[in-house]
C-alpha cells in the first residue's frame, strides 16, 4: 500500500513496487458509466419510490372522464404489439453489437499495458517530511521511471519513425541496441532477407506503450495497417532499437535448422506451448516435457523437448505453464542419429521473450532484469 496526496483524484500515478503507471479514480460525481454499464437506478441507490394516493376528494381531469370508447378508437392494439416486438429486436442487435465489439477490443490488447490518454505526466511526489526512509527510496525510483517515461513517447518515438521508415538495412545500424553484436548479425540477416521500409502510420497506437527501466515496448501501426511492437533501450546515447526481437533473429534460419539437424545447440526466437507429442526417441513422458515450438515466420512445427531430472529447465516449464503461449529465446539442438526432423532436445533457456537482457549479449549492461513481453 502507498500514499498519494488527496487533491490527486483523476489523475496518473505510478505504483512505486511494481513501477506501473495507474489512475486513482476520480470523485463519484465524476464518474462515467462505459458502455457496458447500465445506468444506475434509483433502486441501486437505496432510494424508494413512494406512490402517493389520490384523494378522493380530487377531482379527475378532463382527459380521464372521457369515453372508453374514445380511447379505444385511438389505435390498433396490434399495431402497437407489432411496433413494441420490432423495438426489442432492434434494442437486442444493438446490445449484441456493443458487446461483441468490446470483446475485440478486449483481445486486442493482451499483454500490453494500457496508458490513456498518452501524454507525459509529472510525477506525485509527497512532501519529504511526511515520507519514510523507504518511501523516499520509492520516490526517487518512480521520479527515475517518469522521466524515462516521458522521453520514451518523445525521443523515444522519433528513433521509432526513423528505424521503419530507413529506406536500407545500412541506414538501420546507427539505429539499433548492441551494435558490436547486432550489426555483423544485420549484415548476414540482409543477404539473404529483402529489407523493405514498412513505415508507419502511428506510433504509441492507441496510447499502448510499457515501460519499465530502461526498457520500453512501444505498438505502432504500420503503412500497411498492420499492428506490430518496437522495443527500445535507454542508452547513455539515447534510444536504440532491439532488432533481434524485431525479426525474431535466430542463429540458424529455421528451414535451414530443419534440413541439416545440428548437435551442436542453436538459438532461436519462438513462440513455447505444453503439447502432448511424445514419439521416437521421446516416447517415454516420464522423462520428458513435449513444447511445441512454433516459429513466427514459418508454418512447419518443431517438438522441443525438456528433460525432467533439469532443475534449470523447470523454469521454463514453470513460465508455460503460466502463460498460454509463451514467447521465448532458447537454445536447441538435435540428439545424436536424430530419426525426425520435427524433434529437438530444449538445452539452455536464454530468456523469456525476445529481448536479451544480458550484459554479456552487448555492450550496455542492464542493471535490472525485467521481463518485456513478446512483439
Amino acid at each position: 500500500m502507498f500514499r498519494v496526496p488527496i487533491d490527486q483524484d483523476g489523475e496518473d500515478v505510478i505504483c512505486p513496487d511494481c513501477q506501473f503507471f495507474l489512475n486513482i479514480s476520480g470523485s463519484e460525481k465524476d464518474t462515467v458509466p462505459t458502455a457496458n454499464e447500465a445506468p444506475s437506478t434509483s433502486s441501486s441507490t437505496g432510494q424508494r419510490r413512494v406512490r402517493r394516493k389520490k384523494q378522493k376528494s380530487q377531482a379527475s381531469p378532463d382527459w380521464e372522464r372521457k369515453s372508453t370508447v374514445a380511447r379505444s378508437n385511438s389505435g390498433n392494439p396490434l399495431l402497437w404489439i407489432v411496433g413494441g416486438a420490432l423495438l426489442g429486436l432492434i434494442v437486442v442487435g444493438v446490445g449484441a453489437w456493443v458487446m461483441l465489439g468490446s470483446k475485440d477490443e478486449k483481445k486486442s490488447s493482451d499483454d500490453i499495458v494500457i496508458l490513456s490518454p498518452v501524454r507525459p505526466v509529472a510525477p506525485i511526489l509527497l512532501p519529504e517530511d511526511q515520507m519514510t526512509a523507504e518511501e523516499k527510496r520509492r520516490q526517487k525510483q518512480i521520479l527515475d521511471t517518469v522521466k524515462t517515461r516521458n522521453s520514451f513517447l518523445g525521443d523515444g518515438a522519433e528513433v521509432v519513425k526513423k528505424f521503419l521508415n530507413a529506406k536500407t538495412p545500412a541506414e538501420l545500424e546507427s539505429l539499433v541496441r548492441t551494435p558490436a553484436v547486432t550489426v555483423p548479425r544485420m549484415r548476414a540477416w540482409y543477404a539473404t532477407h529483402e529489407w523493405k521500409p514498412p513505415g508507419v502510420k502511428d506510433v504509441a497506437y492507441r496510447g499502448r506503450v510499457m515501460v519499465q527501466g530502461v526498457i520500453g515496448m512501444m505498438v505502432v501501426r504500420l503503412n500497411d495497417f498492420s499492428v506490430e511492437s518496437v522495443v527500445l533501450e535507454n542508452t547513455p546515447g539515447g534510444y536504440l532499437v532491439d532488432w533481434e526481437s524485431w525479426v525474431a533473429w535466430s542463429s540458424m534460419d529455421w528451414e535451414e535448422l530443419i534440413e541439416k539437424r545440428p548437435t551442436e545447440p542453436v538459438e532461436v526466437r519462438v513462440h513455447c506451448s505444453l503439447d502432448s507429442y511424445y514419439n521416437r526417441q521421446f516416447n517415454d513422458d516420464s522423462k520428458w516435457v513435449s513444447v511445441r515450438l512454433v516459429y513466427p515466420a514459418s508454418e512447419r512445427t518443431i517438438y522441443g523437448y525438456l528433460a525432467k531430472d533439469s532443475p534449470s529447465m523447470m523454469v521454463l516449464l514453470a513460465d508455460i505453464r503460466n502463460m498460454r503461449k509463451l514467447g521465448a529465446t532458447i537454445k536447441v539442438h538435435y540428439p545424436a542419429n536424430s530419426v525426425a526432423n520435427n524433434q529437438v532436445v530444449i538445452s539452455e533457456y536464454l530468456e523469456k521473450g525476445w529481448v536479451r537482457l544480458s550484459a554479456a549479449e552487448g555492450e550496455s549492461a542492464i542493471k535490472k532484469k525485467v521481463s518485456i513481453p513478446t512483439p
